[in-house]
């Protein structure tokens, strides 16, 4: 599977490794209702990830990919502040987010 093995990374095409894929930084801003913000995050399981459907578009240079995974985790730093609905929401520290089986 083309997946697993770029996931690993390849020296030759210059990809790092994606075990685990790291995204410094992802923000969520609804403006003063709502602020998510989610730092040194790792995601692991995309190794695992097994395709099930596939289908590009050449004229319109689009592509769609449904894939199969049994568990994904995402491990990383949360700040949060707002309210959801009326109800007044804040917190810090360590996210620890594991996933069940999906088709994404």
């Amino acid at each position: 599977m083309a997946i697993q093995k770029l996931a690993k990374g390849d020296r030759k095409l210059k990809i790092p490794s994606l075990l685990p894929l790291r995204i410094p930084i992802v923000e969520l801003n609804t403006g003063e209702s709502f602020m998510l913000k989610i730092k040194n995050i790792k995601l692991y399981g995309l190794d695992k990830l097994k395709p099930i459907k596939f289908q590009t578009n050449f004229k319109k240079k689009t592509g769609m990919t449904l894939s199969h995974v049994e568990k994904v985790v995402i491990l990383g730093n949360y700040d949060m502040k707002g309210k959801i609905s009326v109800l007044p929401v804040e917190g810090q520290g360590p996210l620890n987010l594991t996933l069940g089986t999906y088709d994404l």
